[in-house]
């Protein structure tokens, strides 16, 4: 799974940007498993789809399995550190 498009989607109140990060596959349980051990992975069922959100140390993941559209929420500060982390994940 690869990172095809990053867009700014907007800033938080709290100083948080949100990119909005579209993918070239859609999101899995196989791939949500692979990264579990690098943060903390909880999902609740909406229907007949899971949303899902990735905690790490200075991010978020959210989502749905099933969508090629995820968001990442992070302080302005963390940008490199999450890009870098952002390669490592969908690569």
């Amino acid at each position: 799974m690869k990172i095809i498009k990053l867009r700014f989607s907007s800033k938080c109140k709290d100083g948080a940007i949100v990119t909005e990060c579209t993918l070239d596959a859609p999101v899995s349980d196989l791939f949500l498993t692979s990264i579990q051990e690098r943060g903390m992975i909880t999902t609740k069922k909406l229907g007949g789809s899971t949303l899902f959100t990735f905690t790490a140390d200075f991010f978020s993941l959210k989502g749905m399995v099933g969508d090629t559209l995820v968001y990442i929420s992070h302080r302005k500060e963390d940008t490199e550190p999450v890009q870098v982390l952002l390669t490592t994940l969908f690569e």
